[in-house]
């Protein structure tokens, strides 16, 4: 694999060739390589720290004796204070991790039926919440059942954290490309797209600290995002929108990418003020994708500072669709006409929810508001031979606040005994 000179002259001097071809335990020589390489990650971009993982991922099978290996792995883990050595090198600390992929939802499909509950799957991780479901109905005999299927959508999110504490989160939502025409194989496939699509956007972001060096490597981590779906799903691609949350004094500062038809909103129960952060777009010649279906201008970028206690809600097209929204066109450099999808009446929807209730209640509000709409088409349309209505359906929900401080913690439990 191609590795920047800095790393390929560090590998070549760091005795891992020796160590791998030793046919004695070498304890010492495992624990020098282990500093080099440790040390070397600390010079690096985190898209570099990747590259050093991947590169020692293909070497480990390589030694003669487990033993070795297994003490290199160790001494890493040592150097990053017992961190998994991956995420010891990758510079990676998650607090709390959130993963929604390849769901599994059995219901009947029947345009007859109603839509029910049972379509829902719920996850939540502290402050992150997501829901997967499938609002799909027909009356196309072909495809009328009432079996278990896969989703193709995929959640990841994490809060993250370096050497002073907690730093905010890392979000990415992907709704993978086409499926569900009854090859399970290929709907597998899929969503792994989706979930390797988020994953690895949330790793790599994870190792950023800072975001202007963030905003100056999306570029080349899409490409990497790019890469690692290709490389494991067989043709297949999904959209993806991302950001990452960074803890400032003022809030939070997110910035962030979208390739496709995904949205990224924001409310702000307090103030009750709804943002549109990202928009949904689509072409004339369909939706971008990952890897490599989308042009330049076709990836959306975000900067913006969100006071603490905003809600993000990350959202797949089979959430907006049957949300109210208003859609404008326009054209892209190249002469190609899209279509920008916004949401509207979001604050009749988030507004009328008592503050004192769990931040859960808004990501439910949604569900519920997108299930109706879809509700009504399936009714409008229950007659219509060869008709359906729905799509998979992914929404993610992070609710932007701190750490409480051990003081504040005991303070807030006075106050309660007070009252």
């Amino acid at each position: 694999m191609s590795l920047n000179p800095l790393i390929r002259d560090h590998f070549d001097h760091s005795n891992l060739a020796l160590l791998q071809a030793s046919n004695e335990r070498d304890l010492d020589l495992a624990e020098e390589v282990a500093t080099l390489l440790w040390n070397l990650s600390a010079q690096v971009k985190p898209l570099d720290r990747r590259l050093i993982v991947q590169y020692l991922t293909l070497e480990l099978p390589k030694f003669i004796l487990s033993s070795n290996r297994e003490e290199l792995k160790k001494q890493l883990s040592r150097c990053g204070d017992e961190m998994h050595w991956k995420a010891g090198l990758l510079n990676i600390n998650l607090k709390k991790k959130l993963e929604f992929y390849s769901v599994r939802v059995q219901y009947a499909n029947q345009m007859s039926r109603p839509l029910t509950q049972e379509r829902i799957k719920y996850k939540a991780a502290g402050d992150m919440s997501a829901i997967c479901a499938s609002t799909f109905a027909t009356n196309k005999e072909s495809r009328i059942d009432d079996q278990e299927h896969t989703l193709l959508d995929a959640v990841c999110m994490a809060s993250c954290q370096d050497t002073k504490g907690f730093n905010g989160f890392a979000l990415a939502l992907s709704d993978g490309a086409g499926g569900h025409f009854g090859d399970q194989q290929q709907d597998m496939r899929i969503a792994k797209a989706a979930r390797i699509a988020t994953k690895t956007a949330v790793q790599l972001m994870s190792g950023y600290h800072q975001a202007e060096e963030l905003i100056e490597d999306f570029p080349a981590l899409i490409k990497q995002v790019d890469q690692a779906i290709q490389s494991k799903c067989g043709g297949e691609g999904a959209t993806l929108v991302a950001c990452r949350a960074f803890s400032i004094p003022e809030g939070f500062r997110i910035v962030g990418i979208n390739i496709g038809d995904n949205m990224l909103i924001s409310w702000n129960p307090l103030t009750q003020t709804f943002s549109q952060l990202f928009a949904s777009h689509a072409s004339e010649a369909g939706t971008a994708f990952l890897p490599n279906v989308y042009r330049s201008f076709e990836i959306q970028h975000i900067d913006i500072i969100l006071p603490e206690g905003t809600l993000l809600f990350l959202m797949s097209d089979g959430v907006h669709d049957t949300l109210p929204f208003e859609e404008k066109e326009d054209l892209y450099p190249n002469g190609l006409k899209y279509f920008m999808r916004s949401l509207t009446k979001v604050e009749e929807i988030l507004g009328v929810i008592d503050q004192s209730k769990p931040v859960n209640a808004y990501l439910d509000a949604l569900t519920q508001k997108s299930f109706q709409g879809t509700e009504v088409l399936r009714q409008e349309r229950l007659n219509i031979p060869e008709s359906c209505v729905g799509d998979d359906f992914s929404l993610a929900q992070c609710h932007l606040v701190k750490p409480k401080s051990w003081f504040q913690k005991v303070l807030n439990i006075f106050k309660n005994e007070k009252k």
